[in-house]
């Protein structure tokens, strides 16, 4: 039997903050959360809007989004929804890129730096497998729900 397996999670909008414990921010980097001995101001969350989605998407956060179960079981929802008889056998790296907005959903999918109309079998496969995941934890700034993007490089 065939598997994928996905070298960890990325986060690319929402990870590209500044995220080392300082005294300004209260942000402590090994677990992303707020250090609750620091009396500061809320910190400035700071946006762009996607190019690609038009959507809005923050660049510094408190959380990261997260698939509930963690990385294990997105491995195991990408290897039971990917139909691997019905795409060709091959070897290779692919970075998947979406958006967890605010409420969870993941949205636009899609091959980074690819475009759509260049997609092989097995990329279009891993987007409809994305396409259909349950909603993930979303990401937090100032204890606000907020939209990331992140890359999910999966690996067969």
């Amino acid at each position: 039997m065939k598997y994928l397996s996905i070298a960890g999670v990325f986060y690319i909008s929402c990870g590209s903050g500044n995220h080392s414990k300082n005294s300004s921010s209260g942000i402590d980097s090994s677990n992303n959360s707020i250090d609750s001995s620091s009396n500061e101001k809320e910190r400035e969350c700071k946006a762009i809007v996607d190019d690609f989605s038009k959507l809005t998407i923050y660049k510094t956060y408190d959380s990261r989004p997260a698939f509930y179960g963690g990385d294990l079981a997105l491995i195991k929802f990408v290897n039971t929804h990917f139909d691997f008889e019905e795409n060709e056998p091959y070897q290779g790296t692919f970075s998947v890129s979406c958006i967890i907005d605010s409420a969870g959903v993941l949205k636009f999918p899609r091959i980074r730096d690819k475009s759509v109309k260049d997609y092989t079998g097995g990329e279009k496969e891993l987007i409809r497998v994305f396409s259909k995941m349950p909603k993930w934890i979303p990401g937090k700034c100032n204890k606000q729900n907020v939209s990331c993007m992140i890359t999910v490089p999966v690996i067969f």
